[in-house]
């Protein structure tokens, strides 16, 4: 099981008569919702750089759950390029390496260890993404465990990953981060500004 979701498995219940098939994907495709554990000060570095972003545009308000979406999909659009679940392992390894990781399960305690051994404690936090990029994420995670048996890795510890890394750029960079996020939105999302 890749995700808390288990997407893998709905699918392969969808196999199932025409009918099972519709109800199936009418049900299934509505937003998921993942609940992240993530490390308290990097959520409050994040929701500051979401307010920074919201004050450098005059188009729209910029949240959590837009960041996220970002680095998601920036993220799956690099997988793709990529289609080798090695080069995708390797980036997450190096992601991994400046944020050593020991997320939570069932029986573990929580905690992370950013650069600076700081220990941090988690904040849960909910955020919904379409059926599509979890299941794709799931996909991913399942090719790499043909290559790399039981590498440890889930959506929600891939996505908090992603963020935990951005914001340990956004901190080395500065402001020039948020002047990017918003120029990329002004492409990337002209539809949704409109």
């Amino acid at each position: 099981m890749y995700s808390a979701l288990n997407l893998l498995e709905i699918e392969e219940l969808r196999n199932g008569t025409r009918r099972e098939q519709k109800q199936y994907a009418k049900y299934y495709k509505n937003k998921q919702y993942l609940t992240l554990d993530i490390p308290h000060k990097v959520l409050q570095r994040a929701r500051a750089f979401c307010e920074d972003v919201t004050e450098m545009n005059e188009y729209w308000e910029y949240e959590l759950s837009d960041l996220f979406e970002i680095l998601v999909s920036n993220f799956i659009k690099w997988m793709r390029e990529q289609s080798d679940p090695k080069d995708v392992y390797s980036r997450l390894q190096e992601i991994n390496r400046y944020i050593i990781t020991s997320f939570p399960n069932e029986k573990e305690k929580k905690h992370l260890i950013i650069s600076g051994n700081h220990k941090n404690d988690f904040r849960p936090i909910t955020v919904s993404f379409d059926y599509n990029v979890v299941l794709r994420l799931e996909v991913l995670l399942d090719d790499m465990n043909y290559i790399y048996k039981k590498h440890g890795y889930t959506v929600e510890v891939v996505i908090a990953s992603l963020m935990c890394d951005y914001i340990r750029k956004v901190q080395s960079d500065g402001k020039g981060m948020a002047k990017d996020i918003v120029d990329y939105i002004l492409v990337e999302w002209e539809d949704r500004l409109v």
